[in-house]
């Protein structure tokens, strides 16, 4: 049995674009503003969470040392600067997949 494919669907957070290092920098540039230096496993902690509970994680973690709202809040302010002007980095040989796909008319 033969298949023809005929399209390929991409999700593009993080398969296309780097946007994991992006929020990662984001995160140490947005605890800097409040003078605490953050490590990148620390922002590896949220992974998966939704905004909420990203919120009452560094709320909690941070207690006495930063506000973690604002942290967070600072991050998505930061994130979009870059997003809305330069875009985040492609992942590697995006471009190339996506020449390749194109030259076999796979949509």
């Amino acid at each position: 049995m033969t298949v023809e494919i005929k399209a390929v669907i991409f999700d593009m957070d993080g398969l296309m674009f780097d946007t994991e290092s992006l929020c990662t920098k984001c995160m140490i540039e947005a605890s800097k503003i409040q003078g605490v230096e953050m490590t990148p496993e620390e922002t590896h902690l949220v992974l998966g969470f939704k905004k909420e509970g990203i919120y009452d994680f560094y709320e909690e973690y941070f207690r006495g040392k930063m506000d973690g709202k604002k942290m967070v809040d600072d991050h998505f302010v930061l994130m979009n600067e870059v997003l809305f002007s330069k875009g985040p980095d492609k992942m590697p040989y995006l471009v190339e997949t996506l020449d390749y796909l194109k030259k076999m008319d796979i949509r």
